[in-house]
């Protein structure tokens, strides 16, 4: 498997911990203020009051709940719990308020508040669900250095005498019942319970892993050179932070498998999302969004290409890495339920041929944002006549190009059809045309290859870097390409041109100005490349 590093997020103010709302899939973070994100990872609304200096964040599901909850709670740097609701983005009320100096505290996915109370050197645990309290005394021979945990409504009280290395380590269940006591001769950075499993990480890199059952040791491994300081596991792999800002790995063996480093600082949270998304806090509150892809290559990219129709040409084009980027995006708009253009099968019909039988290559800005209208060739349209509606400005210049180019004469679009309509003029029809370019070797590529139904350019910064990528593929697999450039957005991509004969002037959606040496009816597109493509159709 492999980590690919898809955004960082920066939030404006420091952030100290984050959750995954469970209901909309969006971003929230506590810290110096509580933020809400949009699916964009915008910040769309924050509060400070009451709430600033905030250090922990938690989802909880209240009583008789079947579904996924909107309710969480939000521990400040004072101890204070507060419920707060992400389907209102409201504060509700101050739920918890300690009247002494708490040592630790915790909340549990069931809004159970676990503390240390250091008047009294108890483990108090508080149901905030059913108004209940317990308390357990503890022995006083650990002073102040104590630390609680909670998972899967276990408790986990960390202990280590002042001085020393050694922890004492107890799991308790949800009514403080312990259940396991384990002594560890070196201090434990991260604790965490995985069925009955405790997994301590070590100042060294190595992982304990425990029987909590027996309260016995069974195994430890070496997992990273440098301080473990988060774990995080989903069914099949374990994920480490480290102080260096490092992902690591591991199958349920622990071995390592893959790593990513994502941060400069150490790693202070990673938590993981359903559908292969890991996300990742550093200690200086930056967040990093990393997507997860499996290592099989010939399974990934070849059900890929496959699905979509893609010339083999392309095989080492589409890594995992990309297919993964791609895959998610379009899974993205569809969760969204966003409209776009065109439809999945057609989204990469330009790379349906093979690229050493190219010629020719005309780059569009991207596909037609009208339904139903784009085929997934760059300018192409589906209608059996030059005289319809759906003849846009750009495709009555380029006939009117095309007549000057085969007839020198400057015609008008109204003039050029009645010598169509005539047979004066013959070229096939546009829903014939492109095809016979295509046959001929003409590779109609979009520099973006989806965008929102309505909504130009949507796209363009999602599929910019992709793109530039593949032009450069194309450009070394294929030296003997002529590039026809029109217009700005398309000539921004030349220098990604590593080979081939480049033609540039004016866009055809352009006004028309014959003075100007750039404008389109004066490119010489069509003259320079009609001995190898026939541009009115048919063979060359």
């Amino acid at each position: 498997m492999k980590l690919i590093l898809k955004q960082y997020i920066t939030p404006s103010l420091k952030t100290r911990d984050f959750e995954i709302n469970p209901l909309t899939n969006t971003l929230i973070t506590v810290g110096d203020k509580l933020t809400f994100y949009n699916k964009e990872y915008k910040e769309i609304k924050s509060f400070k009051r009451k709430i600033n200096n905030s250090d922990n964040i938690r989802y909880i599901k209240e009583e008789n709940q079947l579904f996924a909850s909107s309710t969480f709670y939000i521990t400040t740097s004072k101890n204070e719990v507060y419920k707060c609701d992400s389907s209102t983005k409201k504060i509700i009320d101050c739920i918890f308020k300690p009247t002494n100096t708490i040592l630790s505290i915790a909340v549990s996915p069931l809004g159970k508040i676990v503390y240390i109370d250091s008047s009294s050197s108890n483990l108090c645990l508080i149901d905030t669900l059913n108004k209940t309290k317990k308390e357990l005394e503890l022995d006083d021979i650990y002073s102040n250095n104590y630390s609680v945990y909670i998972y899967n409504e276990n408790v986990i009280l960390k202990s280590r005498k002042t001085d020393e290395n050694s922890n004492n380590i107890r799991i308790f269940t949800a009514d403080l019942e312990e259940i396991s006591n384990i002594s560890s001769k070196d201090n434990n950075i991260f604790i965490k319970l995985v069925g009955i499993n405790l997994l301590m990480t070590k100042l060294d890199g190595y992982v304990e892993i425990w029987d909590a059952s027996t309260s016995e040791i069974y195994d430890y491994s070496h997992i990273s050179e440098y301080k473990i300081t988060y774990l995080e596991n989903d069914d099949e792999w374990f994920y480490f932070g480290n102080s260096m800002g490092e992902i690591i790995v591991t199958n349920d063996r622990f071995k390592v498998v893959s790593k990513i480093k994502v941060f400069k600082s150490e790693i202070k949270k990673l938590l993981y999302i359903e559908e292969d998304t890991l996300y990742a806090l550093s200690e200086d509150g930056e967040i990093a969004i990393i997507l997860i892809v499996d290592d099989d290559n010939t399974s990934v990219v070849g059900k890929f290409m496959k699905m979509y129709n893609i010339h083999h040409d392309y095989t080492e084009f589409f890594t995992t890495e990309k297919v993964s980027i791609i895959e998610n995006f379009l899974k993205k708009l569809n969760m969204n339920k966003k409209s776009y253009s065109p439809h999945d099968n057609n989204i990469f019909k330009a790379l349906e041929t093979s690229i050493m039988d190219k010629k020719v290559c005309i780059l569009g800005k991207e596909p037609y944002p009208q339904p139903n209208l784009s085929t997934g060739l760059a300018f192409e349209i589906k209608t059996k006549s030059w005289g319809t509606k759906l003849v846009n400005k750009s495709l009555k210049n380029i006939l009117r190009l095309l007549y000057y180019s085969y007839t020198k004469e400057l015609k008008d679009v109204n003039e050029i059809l009645a010598d169509i309509e005539t047979g004066k003029f013959k070229i096939l029809p546009p829903d014939k045309l492109f095809k016979s370019w295509v046959d001929q070797g003409v590779l109609l590529l979009n520099t973006a290859l989806t965008v929102e139904v309505g909504l130009p350019s949507s796209h363009h910064k999602f599929w910019d870097d992709i793109c530039k990528d593949l032009i450069k593929y194309i450009s070394i697999k294929n030296p003997n390409i002529t590039y026809l450039l029109w217009g700005k957005d398309s000539q921004q991509f030349e220098k990604y041109i590593l080979s081939g004969k480049k033609i540039m002037h004016n866009h055809p959606s352009n006004n028309i100005n014959l003075e100007n040496p750039n404008d389109f009816l004066n490119g010489k597109s069509f003259v320079s490349t009609m001995s190898t493509i026939n541009w009115l159709g048919g063979e060359n």
